[in-house]
């Protein structure tokens, strides 16, 4: 049986959880981590406000030890498994932290824990392709924050995956009235399938971003790079100039920030992935001409065209338009 490659089966793979973890739960460490830290010191709580102490230290593996101790003591603490969680998260970022997600949604002393706790478990969810679950933790932490930007985005595209369009529009919109950075669940779904290198259908997913809300700088940007790297120069170019004319930073984030300021792929990680292919670096050296870094774009076109001299001409085509 042929299989239908533009089913998110094969593509939901480790690199979402790691970019995902980046925009949910990195600023939570931060701005929660003091909020759960223990004020008293005596008992379990002496060996908690330890525990903190080599987490702060970067000595993961002593903090993971001592924060075993406290949960064997108090394992009704949600402190403990905050800090627990985010010890495992920094030492195996990769593994499934479901159980300590769940431990925070049932024990955690704070409101924001127990979202980003729902948050999480629903990214999991969706990895496993668990749809029905994941949606239950969006409402779980919908629930716990009517303003979560993050939960009805992360909602939009549990419902895009089961193909529900008109609910995940919906719940898309919401999300960047409260966020309006915030990438549709198109332009999500597209990273994964450009990593895949299915061109083609990612190009539907830019497109279908775009039908969604048709000033979206970003999407003309990243479509710009998928039909260069399809080869329909003519078309690439336009859908760039397109992206530069709505919001040039768009253009200029790129090559670092992937879509806009969210971390879902960039040009210098598509190179490290497909370092054969030409016009990866063709279109990385647009970029670095669009951020007046002519050498730099320079190094990529010679690179372009030593592995593909055919490009000699686009090249010099994109490099009168960008220049």
């Amino acid at each position: 049986m042929k299989r239908d490659e533009t089913k998110p089966s094969h593509i939901l793979k480790r690199s979402f959880l790691l970019h995902l973890l980046i925009i949910l739960l990195t600023a939570a460490s931060v701005s929660f981590a003091q909020d759960a830290k223990p004020k008293s010191t005596s008992g379990w709580s002496e060996l908690l406000k330890k525990a903190w102490s080599e987490f702060d230290a970067n000595d993961f593996d002593a903090a993971l030890s001592t924060v075993n101790q406290v949960i064997a003591l108090k394992p009704e603490s949600g402190n403990a498994a905050i800090l627990h969680f985010l010890i495992l998260n920094r030492k195996e970022p990769e593994r499934d932290h479901s159980a300590d997600a769940t431990r925070i949604i049932e024990l955690a002393p704070s409101k924001a824990w127990i979202e980003q706790a729902y948050l999480y478990r629903a990214n999991t969810r969706l990895l496993q392709e668990d749809y029905v679950r994941a949606l239950y933790d969006c409402n779980g932490a919908l629930a716990t924050n009517s303003s979560s930007a993050h939960g009805y985005k992360m909602r939009s595209f549990a419902y895009l995956m089961k193909g529900d369009y008109e609910t995940s529009r919906r719940d898309y919109e919401r999300s960047l009235q409260l966020d309006p950075s915030l990438p549709s669940p198109f332009v999500v779904r597209a990273y994964w399938l450009v990593r895949r290198g299915m061109f083609t259908q990612a190009l539907a997913d830019y497109e279908g971003a775009i039908v969604w809300k048709p000033d979206y700088a970003e999407a003309y940007v990243d479509r710009g790079v998928v039909l260069g790297l399809l080869g329909q120069i003519d078309a690439a170019l336009e859908s760039l100039k397109k992206g530069r004319d709505l919001k040039m930073d768009a253009v200029l984030e790129k090559a670092y920030n992937g879509v806009g300021s969210s971390p879902f792929w960039d040009l210098d990680t598509f190179v490290i992935a497909y370092p054969k292919n030409a016009r990866a670096y063709e279109m990385r050296g647009i970029f670095r001409l669009l951020q007046q870094n002519k050498a730099a774009a320079e190094e990529d076109f010679n690179k372009s065209i030593q592995l593909d001299p055919g490009l000699r001409l686009e090249i010099e085509k994109a490099a009168r338009v960008f220049n």
